[in-house]
C-alpha cells in the first residue's frame, strides 16, 4: 500500500492567490495484491486532485480518478504475462488543464479545458526470455 498527500501554497509575491495551474492538494493511493500461491497480481489506485485555479478566476479540479490492473503469468517460470487494465474505472469527467484560446472572427477570448482521459480498456501481452 502507497499513500502520498501535498498540499501546496504556491503564490505569486506572497499574495495569497494560488498560481494557476498548481492544485492546492493532491492525494494518491495504491494498493497492491501479489499472490503467493497463484502467480497474478492486482493494482488498485485512486488520485484526488483539489481545487485548481484556473484563468480569469475560475476554478477547476476537485476530482477523484481510480485506476484498476490486473496480471497473469503463464508458462515455464512466468514467462508469459497477460495483462488488463482499466483506466478511469468510474468515468469521471474532469478537466486536467484549461487554457485560452481566441474566435477568428472577431478575437475574443474564451477559455476551454483539456479533458483528462475517460475509461479506457488496456490489454496487454509480455514475453520474458
Amino acid at each position: 500500500m502507497n499513500l502520498s498527500h501535498n498540499n501546496t501554497e504556491s503564490e505569486l509575491n506572497g499574495d495569497g492567490i494560488q498560481l494557476t495551474g498548481i492544485p492546492k492538494t493532491e492525494t494518491k493511493v495504491q494498493a497492491n495484491y501479489n499472490s503467493t500461491s497463484v502467480p497474478m497480481g492486482f493494482t488498485f489506485s485512486i488520485n484526488h486532485v483539489g481545487e485548481i485555479n484556473a484563468r480569469r478566476g475560475e476554478t477547476r479540479g476537485k476530482y477523484t480518478v481510480m485506476d484498476l490492473s490486473g496480471y497473469y503469468n503463464l508458462g515455464n517460470d512466468g514467462q508469459h504475462q497477460l495483462t488488463l487494465r482499466v483506466e478511469n474505472l468510474t468515468d469521471k469527467e474532469y478537466a486536467s488543464r484549461v487554457d485560452r484560446g481566441t474566435l477568428d472572427a472577431t478575437g475574443t477570448s474564451y477559455l476551454f479545458d483539456n479533458l483528462g482521459m475517460s475509461r479506457t480498456f488496456h490489454a496487454g501481452y509480455s514475453y520474458r526470455f
